[in-house]
């Protein structure tokens, strides 16, 4: 009967086409509430319900997953606790666990191994907040020890895997961003290149897309791009472009898959001086083809990545890059510039390279402390050098 702006928004689908609304507003001059709200395919209400009254908004929100045609789970964050709650479609609330409280979280996010599906009831989710994570059964149950980890996770893959994506600088403030497949234990499984972006201008995002792939989202200019992986970091298709037409100021990309259907939103000020509209395209997630602007390329140059994890123990990821053919030294030096040890001589070919390094493998076991790495690179007409500091912590 009137109009009202919400907050934290969001609508998931049962299959019968009944869907599920999470909402936080402002009931009052000093009071704040979030909840829920289910509506029918003809988008008349059929039932609200508040979880929480706040005295403010700050940090107040609310997310779900429909796990059946009748059941979902709540993740509410309020002002200093985290608490999951699982509801029947008629209002009733199942079961409930608060699983911090006393400080500020953010990042909170449960993910689950069927990509946004209700036809298979999953059997356990995961659950990240400021810097933890835990597996939990559809009960709540804690099926696993609470963990922490050094970067935020990007995306979940599925099967107990996690994608963490971290940006290495160099002198001239070019980034690098390499994708890292982790596996539940937070042990590294795999590392790739994702994209390179130079002078600074870093703005990618980087979301499950289906129970296989991922999608990686770079903004240049006022035109997006992007490109779909493997969860095992394998490009499957050259990056595309989203907004073709766009030309002037645009922000607040979004995108949501329905069966094998890509649908892109994102604002645009094309107009003067009439605001920003809101504008929509849809792809065939499996007819993603190719554009001339494809900006997800590898370095064309020579490069040392920072090794990963780091710090680490006892073993450790070095990967390089060589633009050309090279004779190749990688050395192993004391904080003192001492050698210690030759981890890599020999000829290699141009690409993307990478050596595993394991502490516990030395005769003189190395203490904990900070060490350099170098890399000495000879090929016709020059010579690439570059040395990085790595931590070893027992």
């Amino acid at each position: 009967s009137s109009k009202m702006e919400l907050d934290n928004t969001n609508i998931s689908f049962f299959p019968d086409k009944e869907f599920l609304t999470t909402w936080v507003k402002k009931e009052n001059d000093s009071t704040y509430i979030a909840g829920y709200s289910i509506f029918d395919s003809n988008f008349n209400e059929q039932f609200s319900k508040t979880l929480i009254t706040e005295n403010t908004n700050y940090n107040l929100r609310v997310s779900t997953r429909i796990i059946s045609d009748s059941v979902f789970i709540i993740l509410l964050n309020g002002t200093d606790e985290i608490k999951l709650i699982k509801e029947e479609r008629n209002g009733k609330t199942v079961t409930e666990k608060i699983v911090s409280t006393g400080s500020i979280v953010y990042g909170e996010k449960m993910y689950f191994d069927d990509y946004e599906s209700t036809k298979n009831k999953p059997d356990y989710f995961w659950l990240s907040w400021s810097n933890h994570l835990q597996k939990y059964s559809i009960n709540f149950e804690q099926l696993s020890d609470e963990k922490t980890f050094q970067y935020g996770i990007s995306s979940y893959l599925g099967n107990d895997k996690f994608l963490v994506v971290i940006n290495d600088y160099d002198y001239f403030s070019n980034i690098t961003t390499i994708g890292m497949v982790l596996n539940a234990d937070m042990d590294t499984l795999k590392s790739f290149p994702i994209g390179y972006f130079p002078n600074g201008n870093y703005n990618l995002q980087v979301s499950r897309i289906s129970n296989n792939e991922f999608l990686t989202i770079k903004k240049y200019g006022e035109r997006y791009y992007a490109r779909a992986y493997t969860n095992e970091g394998v490009a499957k298709k050259d990056s595309f472009l989203i907004n073709v037409k766009s030309t002037s100021s645009t922000s607040n990309l979004y995108f949501t898959v329905n069966d094998d259907k890509v649908y892109f939103t994102w604002s645009d000020a094309k107009t003067p001086g009439k605001g920003y509209d809101i504008y929509c395209n849809i792809f065939n997630l499996s007819a993603i083809t190719a554009v001339k602007e494809n900006i997800f390329k590898t370095p064309d140059n020579f490069y040392l990545y920072q090794n990963y994890p780091n710090p680490f123990n006892p073993s450790t990821v070095i990967k390089y890059s060589l633009a050309k053919p090279s004779f190749v030294h990688i050395t192993l030096y004391d904080i003192l510039g001492r050698k210690i040890k030759d981890l890599l001589t020999g000829n290699q070919e141009a690409g993307a390279h990478e050596i595993y390094f394991d502490a516990s493998n030395f005769t003189n076991s190395l203490s904990s402390g900070i060490y350099l790495y170098s890399i000495n690179a000879e090929y016709k007409n020059g010579v690439y050098r570059n040395t990085k500091k790595m931590v070893l912590l027992k």
